[in-house]
């Protein structure tokens, strides 16, 4: 009765989509998980563990998008969900189009970028956007930013958006294997170490290893600063 098709795409891993997963297992839903990426991806491995049900589609250029949306098609017509979540931009794309395309009574993503497609102008990434926004039955917006954005530029019914904040696990952070001794040996000033936070998905475009550079530099000059990445 609650079958579910996740479609993830852009993504290598992500505890928050796992945990989203778990908490749809926990109650009661059944769902297959389409990820469209490479078998070699943390995310893939984390649920082939689980022993979820698992399809994974190797990601193609755009001529190949065709074919990728035949399969998507395909595993709709044979799978049959009632509801269809998509979590990336090709993801969400492609699996809102074909879940319109069939019928599929829920659809729903969650959009992670803002204004990337506006702020450089790109019309194609503007058009699939909307496409998308228009096809949903609803949309979870990751920031008030990304709702307001949704709704002052690209028109979406404020009622099909639910905003659900993006989140840490803090008991994993607050644990977390910082040896504070050790640091108090290296160093007998601890109480003046400042702490620098960066909390993002790891990967390529995100820019995190420039963050990692500019404080390899700045520990030169400040030696008492720590960095912490988060993702």
């Amino acid at each position: 009765k609650n079958q579910i098709l996740a479609i993830f795409s852009d993504v290598n891993s992500s505890p928050q989509l796992v945990a989203i997963l778990q908490e749809l297992k926990n109650n009661g839903g059944t769902f297959r998980v389409i990820l469209i990426g490479e078998i070699e991806l943390i995310i893939a491995k984390q649920i082939k563990a689980l022993d979820w049900d698992l399809v994974i589609i190797r990601k193609r250029g755009r001529l190949g998008s065709a074919l990728n949306l035949l399969i998507i098609c395909f595993q709709i017509l044979t799978y049959q969900p009632r509801v269809l979540f998509a979590s990336g931009q090709f993801a969400t794309a492609i699996g809102m189009f074909s879940a319109k395309l069939l019928n599929v009574p829920l659809r729903i993503f969650i959009r992670h970028h803002s204004s990337l497609h506006h702020k450089y102008k790109m019309k194609l990434g503007i058009w699939s956007d909307k496409m998308a926004n228009r096809m949903a039955t609803h949309i979870i917006a990751v920031s008030a930013l990304v709702k307001n954005i949704l709704i002052s530029s690209e028109g979406v019914n404020c009622r099909k958006i639910r905003l659900v904040h993006n989140g840490v696990e803090l008991a994993k952070f607050s644990n977390s294997n910082i040896n504070m001794r050790e640091l108090s040996d290296k160093n007998p000033n601890t109480e003046r170490l400042f702490h620098i936070g960066v909390i993002s998905r790891l990967t390529e475009w995100k820019g995190v290893e420039y963050t990692a550079q500019a404080f390899v530099r700045l520990q030169k000059e400040f030696p008492n600063s720590r960095l912490h990445i988060v993702g």
